[in-house]
């Protein structure tokens, strides 16, 4: 459709009435789509109250003359150090080849970032990146025409649980139980970044503040399915994980999986992930997910196949540089 033929539409802030819009946009997007990746009411609704006080400043919408939603932005607030963060834009698929409509979105998406970028060190380079599932064609010319660029692709895997899974095989040396949440935090933390130091994307963080945003993250979650692996009394690897995926309570979410360098390629990861898909099958879950980069310097998408799980989507990950400078991402090649 011309944009001539849409107007009158105009963005504006997003506001507390706008749920049901909002949310009636992104699943005729999904729809349209065929995506195996859906969004339920419950999961939105987890999404809206997370953003609190920055729901206006930091989301968008356009609403055309009847006033209904036939698009939105939205850019997540940077966490320490300040040099990247996550935005993105959505059309309603009536509208998909509306260049004009899409264009003025990210607009909005790479001011709104722009705010942020004097919060990283004076000499950081800083980025806004954003996705696309591979097969959302308009969106991925949009990217393009706001000059991203393909920066990494990652995968959205899935196991089905057909019947009870594999017991894991623990290493020797190796005790694998619950995470402490009230305790252990911190010590996964600091072993996060050692397990992630060498990943594409990863910013060094404060150990305090991956403690807040998890337990923001994991505010009202179960705590039964996050486990920690011990070897010679250190934690030697962690997952951490969500009880829903995307507001459906059948299906769960590994969040981080990580092994602390001197203890990979020796069992750990696999019997953690076992460990929590054996937990997820006994509170009668169906399925499990998680997202990986497709080129990790781990081999991670081997380990999920050799747990049973399998690609469902391919997510490109694009790049644009807000401000040159000092790159802090951590890049390894693929």
């Amino acid at each position: 459709m011309a944009a001539s033929e849409l107007r009158p539409w105009r963005l504006r802030a997003l506001a507390d009435t706008d749920f049901d819009g909002f949310v009636a946009l992104a699943n005729a997007r999904a729809d349209r789509l065929n995506s195996p990746t859906r969004t339920t009411r419950e999961g939105w609704q987890k999404w809206w109250a997370g953003q609190g006080a920055n729901l206006a400043s930091d989301s968008c919408v356009a609403v055309n003359g009847a006033g209904h939603i036939i698009g939105f932005a939205t850019v997540d607030r940077p966490t320490e150090p300040f040099v990247m963060t996550y935005g993105s834009a959505s059309v309603h698929p009536d509208h998909w080849d509306c260049e004009e409509l899409w264009d003025a979105l990210h607009a909005w998406a790479l001011t709104r970032a722009g705010s942020y970028v004097g919060l990283a060190p004076a000499e950081a380079q800083v980025s806004l990146l954003t996705e696309s599932v591979d097969s959302d064609l308009s969106r991925k010319a949009a990217v393009t025409r706001a000059r991203f660029e393909l920066a990494r692709i990652f995968f959205r895997m899935r196991i089905e649980f057909g019947g009870e899974p594999a017991s894991p095989t623990i290493p020797a040396g190796v005790v694998i139980r619950r995470i402490d949440m009230e305790r252990e935090l911190l010590d996964v933390a600091v072993a996060h970044n050692e397990a992630f130091r060498d990943h594409w994307g990863h910013t060094e963080e404060s150990p305090q503040s991956l403690v807040e945003e998890w337990r923001k993250e994991t505010a009202g979650q179960r705590p039964d399915f996050n486990y920690v692996a011990v070897a010679d009394g250190a934690i030697a690897g962690y997952v951490v994980s969500q009880d829903n995926y995307r507001g459906d309570s059948t299906i769960g979410l590994v969040d981080y999986l990580g092994v602390r360098p001197m203890h990979r390629r020796g069992g750990v990861a696999l019997a953690l992930l076992k460990t929590a898909f054996q937990a997820f099958y006994a509170a009668g879950y169906h399925a499990v997910r998680l997202g990986v980069d497709a080129s990790s310097p781990t081999g991670a998408t081997r380990l999920y196949e050799k747990a049973g799980m399998h690609v469902v989507e391919q997510v490109n990950r694009y790049e644009k540089v807000l401000r040159p400078g000092v790159d802090w991402l951590t890049r390894p090649a693929d």
